[in-house]
């Protein structure tokens, strides 16, 4: 699993998200009978600690480990104080429990960014702090927690050998059984903020770097490591600010691992990109396809671009979109998928003038991928807005939504909610008293 993308920059720019899984009120057209709809399976609210900007940070990242942990970040300390991030793990056979565990980095009293980026891989979760600066400032680090029969402990921490200054390292992670890969889409190693991305394996228990990838081609401000996807021995690495068909038109670059070395396969820049449409925003890969989203393309309506790899290359055979997006979605803003799934954010997407988000429900088959459900947002504080669709993460018929606040907004009372395919509500999830619930509406 990996996290990272244009959306992450945007939080590093002063827009600050938070995950909320998702829906209060739904009603379903099925595109197939036999779909079972994903319904709500519990909202959690704000912890007591929380209030005012802190409301606004707590989720503000989060990923499913296993199918069975929902981890959830914050930025702030117990008493409400911009402070080291923690990030909380809740039992999602029991999410109306308090939190499993709560993690921190260790020895840490300075702002991090710890939890900005999630990762999780079977009893492993990967913890991006792109903003440590116990080395250097803004360096980076992450940290990779293990989870035991006596709970969940620190395996390793990972930093650029170099300690760059403001590198952001960590700002996009992704792990798989025996390999890390880490994003520093700020460094400067071959050009400023060109970007770059370190890769680490585990061999005899132990984890060492293997390699430090650059773009053969890089140039300033590409914010090449800004979004990964990993599976297995291949590395898809994105590069929305990448201007080879105009400014911040994107490209993402394919690696494959064979024997001891990493080498680029392959550097995707379909021809039909224009300026800004910011290709490799969120990547993924579903058995032999690799998923890449252009939140940009067509006045921001959005696009995800699907690539197969097939035949030894990777091949443009289709492309999604959304036949109901408007300028200024971002159809593609995030993306997830598993088993025979894809979720897409549309973070921006608009009533009344106010982003609200969407959140679209794809299905594949023998004809490619078909849109099976739609969730979009309603809020009861109009007109605040949601942005519902930020991030998005699914694993084993389980889905989370991200939302996002700017930092001038009044933050929802809601935190975190959580989808499952046929699942019954475990919580109240009706407006309390703060008014602050959104409200959903789906076809």
């Amino acid at each position: 699993m990996a996290t990272g993308g244009i959306m992450s920059t945007l939080k590093r720019l002063g827009i600050v998200s938070s995950f909320l899984l998702a829906f209060e009120m739904t009603t379903h057209a099925k595109a197939s009978p036999d779909a079972e709809a994903f319904v709500l399976r519990h909202a959690w609210r704000m912890p007591g600690e929380m209030n005012g900007d802190d409301e606004r940070r707590f989720g503000s990242s989060g990923v499913l480990v296993r199918g069975d942990i929902v981890a959830i970040a914050t930025d702030r300390g117990p008493d409400g104080t911009l402070r080291p991030g923690r990030v909380r793990l809740y039992d999602r056979r029991h999410p109306e429990h308090p939190p499993v565990s709560v993690l921190a980095a260790p020895d840490r009293s300075w702002p991090d960014g710890f939890g900005f980026s999630l990762a999780g891989f079977e009893n492993r979760l990967l913890i991006g702090a792109p903003d440590d600066s116990e080395i250097n400032w803004g360096a980076g680090r992450v940290w990779l927690y293990l989870e035991t029969e006596d709970g969940w402990i620190v395996e390793e921490s990972f930093s650029d050998p170099s300690a760059e200054r403001n590198a952001a390292f960590g700002e996009a992670i992704a792990i798989g059984k025996d390999t890390i890969a880490i994003g520093a889409p700020r460094c400067d190693k071959a050009g400023r903020d060109a970007g770059c991305v370190f890769i680490f394996e585990r061999s005899d228990d132990r984890w060492s770097l293997d390699a430090r990838l650059v773009a053969p081609d890089a140039e300033d401000s590409d914010y090449f490591g800004s979004s990964l996807a990993l599976d297995g021995t291949r590395l898809a690495v994105g590069a929305w600010g990448d201007d080879d068909h105009g400014e911040k038109t994107g490209a993402v670059w394919c690696y494959e691992k064979r024997g001891a070395r990493w080498s680029m396969r392959q550097k995707l820049v379909p021809d039909r990109l224009q300026s800004r449409d910011l290709f490799g925003s969120a990547l993924v890969f579903h058995e032999h396809e690799l998923l890449v989203s252009t939140p940009g393309t067509r006045e921001d309506r959005g696009a995800v671009h699907v690539f197969t790899g097939r035949t030894g290359r990777w091949e443009l055979i289709d492309r999604i979109t959304d036949p109901e997006s408007r300028p200024g979605d971002r159809f593609g803003g995030s993306l997830a998928a598993a088993d025979d799934l894809l979720v897409v954010g549309a973070p921006e997407s608009r009533q009344d003038g106010v982003p609200h988000g969407m959140l679209t429900i794809h299905r594949r088959s023998g004809w490619g991928w078909s849109l099976i459900e739609r969730h979009q947002v309603e809020s009861n504080q109009a007109p605040q807005p949601m942005r519902f669709g930020f991030n998005v993460s699914i694993d084993r018929g389980a889905i989370l939504v991200g939302r996002v606040d700017q930092a001038d907004e009044t933050p929802a009372s809601i935190g975190a909610w959580l989808f499952d395919q046929g699942a019954s509500v475990t919580e109240d999830t009706t407006e309390d008293e703060t008014g602050g619930v959104p409200v959903i509406s789906s076809r």
